[in-house]
C-alpha cells in the first residue's frame, strides 16, 4: 500500500514538472509566433515581453527628453505648488569673505537650545562643553602634536558668524579640522554660532550683562 501510494506521488510529481516545461515551451513559441519584437541582436522575443522596457533608450541628467509636452530644449516644469530650497554649498571662504553670510537664525531660547544639543553631539568632544578646547578627545590629539582651540579666547571672539559657520563647514584653513558638514546641517550650523556665542558671553560678559547690586 505504501509503495502504491509512493508510486503515484512520483508520477504526479513527474507530470507537474513535465506540464510546466511544455507551458513555459509553449509560452515562448507562441511569443514568437505573434511577432513580438526581438530586439538588438536576439533571436527570440522574451518568455514574458513587457513592450518597450527591455528596449528603452537610457536618458542622461539634464538630456532634451523628446517625449515630454515641454520644449526639448529645455528642463520640465516642477508639479504646482512647489517650494524651491537652494541646496548648493557655499564656498570656502574665511576672514572677510565669510563676514558676508549672515546668521538666518535668530537667537532664541529654543535656537540655543537646539544649538546646545548640536554643540554637544558634534563639537564638545574636542571643544570641551564649555568651549575651553578640552574635551575627551583633545588630550589624544595633544599627544599627537596637534592642539584643540578653545572657542571662547579673543581670536575667536572676534571671528564673524559667517566664518565659524565656514570653519564647521569646510574645516579650518590648515586642515586640523575637518569637514562637519555631513555631520551638522546648514541650520544646525547657524545655531550652533549662536551657542557658540552664548558660551563666550557667559566667560567673557560685556559691561551691561553684569548685574548692578
Amino acid at each position: 500500500m505504501r509503495l502504491m501510494q509512493h508510486s503515484t506521488r512520483s508520477y504526479i510529481h513527474r507530470f507537474a514538472r513535465f506540464a510546466c516545461v511544455a507551458l513555459l515551451a509553449w509560452g515562448g513559441s507562441a511569443c514568437v509566433e505573434l511577432g513580438l519584437p526581438a530586439g538588438d541582436n536576439r533571436t527570440h522575443a522574451p518568455i514574458i515581453p513587457i513592450f518597450g522596457m527591455h528596449g528603452d533608450p537610457a536618458i542622461e541628467d539634464q538630456q532634451a527628453q523628446p517625449l515630454m509636452k515641454e520644449p526639448a530644449d529645455r528642463m520640465r516644469y516642477p508639479p504646482p505648488k512647489v517650494i524651491s530650497r537652494d541646496y548648493r554649498s557655499t564656498p570656502r571662504v574665511y576672514g572677510e569673505e565669510a563676514a558676508k553670510f549672515r546668521n538666518p537664525v535668530a537667537v532664541t531660547d529654543s535656537s540655543l537650545r537646539y544649538g546646545k544639543v548640536a554643540y554637544e553631539r558634534a563639537c564638545a568632544s574636542c571643544h570641551g562643553k564649555l568651549g575651553k578646547g578640552n574635551g575627551p578627545v583633545a588630550a589624544e590629539m595633544a599627544n599627537g602634536g596637534v592642539a584643540v582651540p578653545s572657542l571662547v579666547n579673543d581670536r575667536v571672539r572676534d571671528f564673524s558668524d559667517g566664518h565659524i559657520y565656514q570653519v564647521i563647514s569646510h574645516g579650518t584653513s590648515t586642515g586640523k579640522m575637518w569637514s562637519y558638514k555631513s555631520q551638522v546641517k546648514p541650520t544646525e550650523r547657524w545655531a550652533v554660532v549662536n551657542y557658540v556665542r552664548a558660551l563666550q558671553r557667559v566667560q567673557y560678559p560685556e559691561p551691561w550683562d553684569r548685574k548692578i547690586n
